[in-house]
């Protein structure tokens, strides 16, 4: 036995509207209720900013965030 596919008529796309993409909004953090997970979003652009700077208080605050990314992480399953 042979399948045939239905017949179908093409979509109208000139009903949908057009998307437009507001770039300035994709460059702003999203927002997010969940004050751990807020956090780690943080404590993750901290330890961005640490990475090129030199000295060993850097080193300690980075050591410190690391520790604090890594709790966060195991908390919230991820």
């Amino acid at each position: 036995m042979i399948y045939r596919r239905k017949n179908t008529q093409k979509r109208n796309n000139k009903n949908k509207p057009v998307k437009t993409y507001n770039h300035v909004s994709e460059q702003q953090p999203k927002k997010v209720k969940d004050p751990k997970r807020q956090r780690l979003i943080q404590v993750e652009a901290e330890i961005q900013e640490l990475v090129h700077k030199h000295g060993s208080h850097s080193q300690e605050q980075m050591d410190k965030l690391m520790l604090e990314r890594w709790q966060l992480r195991y908390q919230l399953n991820l």
